[in-house]
């Protein structure tokens, strides 16, 4: 009988995968079979109660059978799962190894994980000097708006996309450059479009790719895993998942007239 034990994301490595995990389930995605519309997998991104987070990936044999117990935003415990290296090209977080769920993975319910609510992660509230100090990697960030450009209908090498270049800014006025693409631009694009504090908008971006552009650091949005949240800085936000933004609304900081 296999016996494990309870551990952390930090305590996993490549030969020891007998630890019985705590984790929130940050971020849940399918992801197709080169463009077509057929499921080849089911992409999660963990996080304990240290605040660390992974990558995992529910095969596509296996997604029906385990999507109703990894809901976003649920907490669960995990035993009987296989590790192994992820590539460069498809990490959506800062850690080599990837979780794979096998059929006799045992998911259950964690009704007392004590980490975050949300799966926030800004330590505890990570400022934009703090993240010029990385080459590149994924982080959660929140700021406001301080400036932004038009949205870009772009057609290159014959496919069409959008773009949202824009800037904002941490409570010490910090700024940092920031370009959404996609559906990402034309969130923020709908969203100032219906506020009517447009000086007032404050945003996380959660997951995003850390990038250098002509030698100057900058944020996107990074595969399909980023998730984007927009907030009117005029209005209460009252939500417990979003505490840390309404702290942050709170804070002395100079967010426009």
């Amino acid at each position: 009988m296999d016996t494990y034990v309870s551990g952390y994301i930090n305590d996993l490595s490549a030969v020891k995968d007998n630890i019985k995990l705590r984790v929130r389930i940050v971020r849940s995605l399918m992801q197709d079979m080169y463009g077509k519309q057929v499921i080849k997998n089911m992409e999660l991104v963990l996080m304990d109660e240290q605040s660390t987070k992974m990558q995992a990936t529910v095969r596509m044999a296996l997604v029906n059978g385990f999507k109703h117990k990894l809901e976003e935003g649920s907490a669960v415990t995990l035993s009987r799962y296989s590790l192994g290296e992820i590539q460069p090209n498809y990490c959506m977080v800062n850690k080599p190894l990837r979780l794979s769920f096998l059929s006799n993975t045992i998911i259950e319910p964690c009704a007392d994980f004590t980490g975050s609510v949300n799966g926030f992660d800004f330590r505890p509230f990570k400022t934009i000097t703090d993240l010029q100090q990385e080459e590149d990697g994924q982080f959660d960030v929140i700021g406001h708006v301080v400036a932004c450009e038009h949205l870009d209908n772009y057609d290159k090498n014959g496919r069409s996309g959008k773009k949202k270049p824009l800037t904002f800014a941490d409570a010490d006025g910090n700024e940092l450059r920031c370009t959404l693409w996609g559906a990402y631009a034309q969130q923020f694009q709908d969203f100032v479009d219906t506020c009517p504090n447009r000086g007032k908008i404050m945003l996380i971006l959660q997951l995003g790719m850390m990038k250098i552009w002509d030698g100057k650091m900058g944020v996107q949005n990074g595969y399909h895993g980023t998730r984007l949240f927009l907030f009117n800085g005029h209005e209460n936000i009252p939500k417990e998942e979003f505490v840390d933004v309404e702290l942050y609304r709170l804070r002395p900081v100079d967010i426009g007239p």
